[in-house]
């Protein structure tokens, strides 16, 4: 994503859904916690830098710990709720 408005977008929409997920269902406090440290990494990145850093590099991939917080965190909040 080159847009940083777009990048806001999609971060303040997963956050509410999210937030109206842990509000229903209290036990996804620690994916919730990824998904917003991973986001907020990537928006200070964007900040300060003008860009994302990306020094990780596998094969056909390109990312950060923070997207690796982000994809983790998403995973964990899908499998909790298809848990319970």
């Amino acid at each position: 994503m080159d847009s940083p408005g777009l990048s806001f977008l999609l971060i303040a929409l997963a956050l509410v859904f999210l937030g109206l997920l842990v509000w229903r269902r209290g036990y996804l406090a620690a994916p919730l916690v990824l998904i917003i440290a991973g986001g907020a990494s990537n928006v200070l990145d964007r900040l300060t830098l003008g860009f994302v850093r990306d020094p990780i590099h596998i094969v056909t991939w390109s990312g950060n710990v923070a997207d690796v917080f982000i994809v983790i965190g998403m995973l964990w909040g899908i499998w909790a709720c298809l848990k319970k």
